[in-house]
């Protein structure tokens, strides 16, 4: 999904097709299953995004629930960023849901093709 982003952004101007939230959602959940934390400011840095939407952002979701916000134990200066719990179980349904539905997709383009491209074991006629 991430790739598909940035695809996007090959072809149009990122402001023109910008969607902060999302990009949030994409980019902690991607962290997670890496298993890497992510600071505020490569939050930002990732967004294709202005830095001041970047940070409404962020406190808009903080506030909302969808992040939690920690700062690092080890650099008090440095704050982490994380999706909540909802945010994941809901980003973790969603990448469930487009997996089953490209599944589907190929099965019909597949079971599509076979329907006018007859395989080797049908007779054919001359």
């Amino acid at each position: 999904m991430i790739r598909e982003r940035e695809r996007r952004y090959r072809y149009f101007d990122a402001g023109l097709l910008s969607d902060p939230a999302w990009d949030i959602l994409l980019e902690l959940f991607l962290a997670e299953l890496e298993g890497r934390s992510v600071s505020v400011t490569s939050l930002c840095c990732a967004m294709n995004a202005p830095e001041t939407t970047a940070l409404r952002w962020i406190r808009t979701m903080v506030e909302d629930g969808m992040l939690v916000r920690a700062r690092d134990p080890s650099d008090r200066r440095r704050v982490f960023v994380r999706l909540g719990p909802d945010a994941h179980e809901a980003m973790k349904g969603y990448v469930e849901d487009q997996k089953a539905y490209s599944a589907r997709q190929k099965k019909e383009a597949a079971d599509e093709r076979s329907a006018f491209c007859p395989g080797p074991e049908e007779d054919v006629p001359a």
